[in-house]
């Protein structure tokens, strides 16, 4: 057995939950660790977080990430205080992050030396790598040392309100006639070419029909596509058209990212949104996924009532705690 399948399957997991309830009830008895977030510390945070995501914040958005940033520094803690900085994987690390910083010497040093150095930086406590894998690990295990109970009940309920999240979108096969902009061509020129165009079922005339107009890179026929398979190559407003079109004849000329078409739309498969039993799973994993979000969420908020946390930044309204 692994040491991280050790970890989520230990004893004390269950002390990990009771503890935070027990002291729920004796908030005064014993004293709480400290948990203090700077100005400074909070703008690293942000910082880092709009690097990321490549958005700017607003003071909503940035109350959200305080109060994340303080979860996850209560998480960090509450993960060191476990001991979980010995899991193998976090000992690499250490390792790795310590080699970086080797000195000219004789001698290599070891690996408890090379750990020893990584600790002294403070490493084991700022390493983006290091945080993230204690408090995603300490996550799992507060989450899986609770039974979930899912009852039919709640699938049908889940399924009923979400029946949209299991719809398979309509499909269709299409041929088009391609008219390119960067040749001149206009939706007159289209509307011209559509004048006599016959059936692209008679193959012989398939290439008759597409000399009409240009060479389109990825061909003249697409079968069994779905509007947003169609939008990823033609474009959101093309596809949308095509949606619309009566099969079995010549569309009006048609506008896409990169010029005119004609559209044969044939072999339309409607919309069908499965029965329950065929998307169960799914269902199942997505009523697993809520419940553990929610439990997850009520144990760190148990979690925090065992520190003391100060916020010591000019924050936007709001509590952290």
């Amino acid at each position: 057995m692994s040491a991280l399948k050790k970890l989520l399957t230990a004893p004390w997991l269950s002390f990990l939950v009771l503890g935070g309830i027990g002291y729920s009830l004796f908030p005064n008895a014993v004293e709480k660790p400290l948990i203090h977030i700077s100005q400074s510390d909070f703008e690293t945070y942000r910082d880092a977080w709009v690097r990321q995501n490549r958005m700017m914040t607003t003071p909503e958005l940035e109350q959200r990430l305080l109060d994340q940033m303080v979860a996850e520094e209560a998480l960090m803690q509450r993960a060191l205080a476990l001991n979980l900085q010995s899991l193998p994987v976090i000992q690499d690390r250490l390792k790795k992050l310590g080699s970086f910083l080797e000195e000219d010497s004789p001698v290599p040093p070891g690996d408890e030396e090379l750990i020893n150095r990584a600790l002294e930086l403070g490493l084991l406590q700022s390493d983006p790598v290091i945080r993230r894998y204690l408090v995603s690990t300490l996550e799992r295990a507060m989450v899986q040392s609770v039974p979930l109970e899912i009852g039919e009940q709640e699938i049908e309920n889940y399924y009923r309100q979400h029946q949209e999240d299991y719809l398979i979108p309509s499909r269709r096969d299409i041929v088009h006639v391609y008219f390119s902009v960067d040749e001149g061509a206009t939706a007159a020129t289209a509307a011209a070419a559509r004048e006599g165009l016959g059936s692209p079922h008679l193959t012989e005339d398939r290439d008759a029909i597409f000399s009409r107009g240009n060479v389109f890179y990825s061909g003249h026929v697409f079968s069994g596509k779905n509007q947003q398979q169609l939008a990823n190559i033609f474009g959101s407003e093309f596809a949308a058209q095509v949606e619309q079109l009566q099969p079995g004849v010549w569309s009006q000329p048609l506008r896409s990212a990169y010029g005119w078409h004609l559209v044969w739309p044939d072999n339309v498969v409607p919309a069908v949104t499965p029965p329950l039993e065929q998307v169960r799973d799914k269902v199942v994993a997505r009523v697993r996924q809520g419940k553990e979000k929610e439990l997850l969420q009520q144990q760190v908020e148990l979690l925090k009532k065992e520190y003391d946390i100060v916020v010591d930044i000019r924050a936007p309204a709001g509590s952290a705690s």
